[in-house]
């Protein structure tokens, strides 16, 4: 049985390219989803599928950074590990309080549910934005410490866009009854939550 080929470094940045391409129609059609009011949960289905394929480029990238950089003089098995979970780490740290992208507060969740739908197409704008970045310093062969920053913006922008659609679905979304007590009000909503969570994780 022949040995299997290692991809070279141009394919492996070709394969990176193509699944930023992909993404970035996600994030379009999820745009799109989001102008037109599409509902609540056909939004998530596809925020979900966005979240998934943000998560294999950012992992891809990790794995060719740490592969293509120059190595250092007597570096051990132990010290490619080291750097390889402090990258894996930092790429799966949720972000935590300050200021997000487009200087929207992390810390909380709009309180004007008709301010929820734009944010979230500013926030898919940026991340759009983002994205195409990505794939230029990609396709100019700069991954080592340019990249993972900006797939880490991308992936706190997309955890933002969740955030926001949860919240939308949370608020408007479920319907509630005109004689549901403040405790099935909240049932409701939690459960709205806990089914979407791993839009934001």
């Amino acid at each position: 049985m022949p040995a299997p080929t290692i991809p070279s470094a141009a394919d492996e940045r070709r394969r990176l390219v193509n699944r930023l391409r992909r993404l970035a129609g996600q994030i379009r059609g999820l745009r799109a989803m989001v102008a037109d009011e599409k509902a609540c949960e056909d939004v998530l289905t596809q925020l979900r599928a966005a979240k998934s394929a943000l998560n294999q480029v950012g992992l891809r990238v990790i794995a060719y950074s740490i592969k293509s950089c120059v190595p250092s003089e007597g570096e051990t098995s132990d010290i490619v590990v080291t750097e390889a979970l402090g990258r894996f780490l930092a790429y799966a740290r949720p972000a935590t309080g300050g200021v997000a992208a487009g200087g929207v507060p992390n810390d909380g969740l709009l309180a004007d549910p008709s301010a929820e739908r734009d944010l979230a197409a500013r926030l898919l704008v940026e991340l759009e934005s983002t994205i195409q970045d990505l794939e230029e310093l990609v396709s100019d062969d700069l991954v080592c410490d340019e990249v993972l920053p900006v797939v880490i913006l991308a992936k706190r922008l997309l955890d933002r866009v969740g955030l926001q659609v949860i919240a939308h679905a949370m608020r408007t979304c479920l319907a509630p009854r005109a004689d549901a007590t403040r405790d099935e009000v909240v049932d409701d909503a939690m459960a709205v939550f806990l089914r979407n969570v791993d839009c934001v994780r």
